[in-house]
């Protein structure tokens, strides 16, 4: 079954996978201890749901003539999954063992090939229950799939233990995939395109770069520095801060990552917001003339909060200067200015990839405009489980895929955690100046710091 690109594996197969060396580096890897009761003909029979589950794991991907193309493989009881057997590895190094082999099936996932997904089940024999291995190229799941896979997993052990067949409440990603391709060609989008291609990208930030324009060919190297701000400055940041001024934490990072840059180069800043494309919403103004009142309606059913697959979308927002104004109110503006641009923005990532990436390109591309930050909100994680049983355990390697860009944007990370808020910040460093970078941390740290304080 042929289905459509979304917006972000256009864009990785656009810009991304002709510029890496190797692109199977995009792969999410997950290795998990099974609960004591699940054994291994119990796994087996639950990846063997899973698979066949969930069609974006089942996903291929062919270049052709007239560009990239995807179809979906049909169930099949033929499922990517190895089984190794580690009986005779002595119990403490059972899990390094594990390890490896994870770093293994993570290698094994390939683009070209056709195989995206893949399983392996480590059998420590005995009465010891097994390690799951999950490996997945981006292009067919994103962070919130991991999660959704592994709720499942569990769900699935479950259910074959009871002698019964999981089957996903979700829908299926190439229901997904074709009302994303319909909205994005819709006379709504297109109603967007002079918003973008009539922007005054001239008049905005332009953070400079070591070269004039950009070399595909020229040797990266990704570098990561990170803010840390303590639990309880978290707390207020997270939480009290947003309540009083009315705005989501979100909104609040997004000032501080604004006015870090702003504050610099003293022109307003374009940058590019990754939202989850399982919540979109769109609308029209209705009611009163003057079309105050907008009605907002979700794109697809609440079953897609179940859908694995790549589902982020990019959202386009432009943010002012702070001038004169107190950090309250700038963080007010910064809402007010996100929340007033259609669709929240994300029209410029659907418009560029599959509505109208003709037209984008010509007048944004080409002439080397677009979004100068790349912000990824990571939501509020907690070291808790919420009674999940399986144990995921740390890999070597925090970074699970490349961090190339394909641009010269400047990434920031955001994501608030049990001990704290961290905010990274990447860069390539031979585009962009290591003391511009960290000019722009520290004023982005004292932001953060002033806006705790609101209210005190």
């Amino acid at each position: 079954m042929e289905v459509p690109l979304t917006s972000e594996q256009a864009w990785f197969l656009d810009v991304i996978h002709p510029e890496l060396w190797n692109p199977n580096l995009w792969t999410l890897t997950r290795l998990y201890k099974m609960p004591q009761e699940v054994d291994c003909p119990t796994l087996e029979g639950a990846i063997h749901d899973i698979w066949n589950a969930h069609s974006s794991l089942r996903a291929q991907f062919e270049r052709r003539h007239d560009g990239w193309h995807q179809r979906i493989a049909d169930r099949s009881d033929s499922v990517p999954l190895r089984s190794f057997d580690a009986s005779t590895i002595p119990r403490d190094q059972l899990r390094t063992v594990a390890t490896q082999i994870a770093a293994e099936v993570g290698r094994m996932v390939d683009v070209d090939s056709g195989t995206l997904a893949r399983f392996a089940m480590v059998d420590p024999g005995g009465d010891e229950s097994p390690y799951l291995v999950v490996a997945a190229h981006h292009l067919v799941a994103d962070g919130i799939s991991l999660s959704l896979l592994e709720r499942d997993v569990e769900a699935a052990c479950k259910l074959r233990s009871a002698g019964k067949r999981f089957k996903a409440n979700a829908v299926p990603f190439e229901e997904y995939a074709n009302r994303i391709q319909e909205f994005s060609r819709s006379d709504e989008l297109e109603g967007e395109l002079d918003h973008w291609v009539n922007l005054p990208w001239e008049d905005l930030t332009r953070i400079p770069t070591r070269f004039p324009s950009y070399h595909t060919d020229s040797v990266r190297q990704v570098c990561s520095q990170d803010i840390d701000i303590a639990a309880g400055t978290a707390t207020r940041l997270a939480y009290e801060i947003p309540k009083i001024l009315e705005v989501t934490e979100q909104e609040l990072l997004l000032a501080a990552v604004a006015e870090s840059v702003t504050s610099l180069t003293g022109r307003d800043l374009c940058i590019k917001i990754v939202h989850n494309g399982r919540a979109i919403t769109y609308g029209s103004a209705s009611g009163d003339s003057d079309g105050e009142t907008t009605v907002r309606r979700h794109l697809m059913p609440p079953r897609v909060f179940n859908t694995v697959g790549w589902l982020a979308t990019c959202g386009v927002v432009v943010l002012p200067r702070r001038g004169e104004c107190d950090a309250a109110t700038y963080i007010q503006q910064v809402r007010d200015a996100i929340r007033c641009i259609p669709n929240s923005g994300i029209s410029f990532g659907l418009l560029r990839w599959i509505g109208h990436p003709d037209r984008m390109r010509r007048h944004i591309d080409e002439k080397g405009w677009g979004p100068q930050v790349h912000f990824n909100y990571f939501g509020q994680a907690s070291q808790k489980r919420n009674n999940r049983t399986l144990q995921r355990l740390q890999l070597p390697s925090a970074e699970a895929y490349s961090t190339h860009t394909g641009a010269p944007e400047l990434n920031v990370r955001a994501q608030f955690r049990d001990e704290g808020l961290r905010v990274s910040w990447l860069y390539d460093r031979h585009l962009h100046e290591k003391s511009l970078v960290d000019t722009f941390m520290s004023r982005c740290r004292d932001a953060l710091s002033e806006y705790s304080a609101i209210g005190g």
